[in-house]
């Protein structure tokens, strides 16, 4: 069963050699970067790279990510970094589901 991680504890984590064992895993995802790097080997990918330089047809299942770090552990601390999320968003309400805090930033447009 995965434990819920508290706004507190993602401030300051608290992960140490005599709280965690092999059976746990922390994972910190960076959305942001995931994403875009994930558009630009797909463009490679499928040979669209002298066209344009990212797909944005390209689309990454994050629970997907979670589950294959975690290769059957228990999460014992979570944290998906990205930027705010469109107002219907339901991918990030089920990252929360699976137990990893999302930490929201304001989008930079530079």
């Amino acid at each position: 069963m995965n434990r819920k991680t508290t706004r507190e504890e993602c401030d300051r984590p608290n992960i140490g050699a005599d709280s965690a064992s092999n059976d746990e895993c922390a994972i910190f995802i960076d959305d942001s970067n995931i994403f875009i790097e994930g558009q630009k080997y797909y463009a490679s990918a499928q040979c669209l790279k002298l066209r344009v330089p990212q797909d944005p047809r390209c689309r990454i299942d994050i629970g997907k990510l979670v589950e294959l770090a975690l290769r059957e552990r228990i999460l014992l601390h979570g944290v998906l970094y990205g930027s705010e999320p469109p107002a219907l968003d339901t991918v990030w309400k089920k990252i929360r589901e699976k137990g990893i805090y999302v930490k929201v930033s304001t989008r930079n447009y530079k």
